[in-house]
């Protein structure tokens, strides 16, 4: 959860959405989509694809969300979301299943898997690289 001025961002794992409260209301700001990987299982519906799984949402600098994905347990991503209007502008892929992000002040994104025990950092320029963690 991400507590705002006069809102919280939650980011739902179980529907794969984030949903915005705001005066005991709740509504949903954005669904992540599916995504195909050669190792996703079988889904309710049939086909093989996975599910995003956020796990964690912060405020950028720049006034985007940024949500980890757990993506299945098979393949993390990162989704730059727009605060209002919910939508994704940007995705990062191919990471190993994400379980909790920050963002520095600097625009830096930081992401952990405890399944891969890293850390990613995400610089500015699009340069990644990872630290282990025990």
């Amino acid at each position: 959860m991400l507590a705002l001025k006069h809102r919280t961002i939650v980011a739902d794992a179980g529907a794969n959405d984030l949903l915005v409260v705001r005066n005991g209301k709740v509504r949903t700001l954005t669904v992540f989509p599916t995504f195909t990987a050669p190792t996703c299982p079988p889904n309710n519906n049939g086909d093989t694809s996975c599910d995003a799984v956020p796990t964690d949402v912060e405020l950028g600098p720049d006034g985007y969300l940024y949500v980890s994905g757990l993506g299945a347990e098979v393949e993390g991503h990162i989704y730059k979301v727009d605060q209002w209007t919910g939508e994704i502008v940007q995705t990062w892929g191919g990471l190993p299943p994400l379980t909790g992000i920050a963002v520095s002040s600097h625009g830096t994104i930081y992401a952990s898997s405890i399944f891969a025990g890293v850390i990613l950092k995400i610089g500015r320029d699009g340069s990644t690289s990872a630290a282990s963690v025990p």
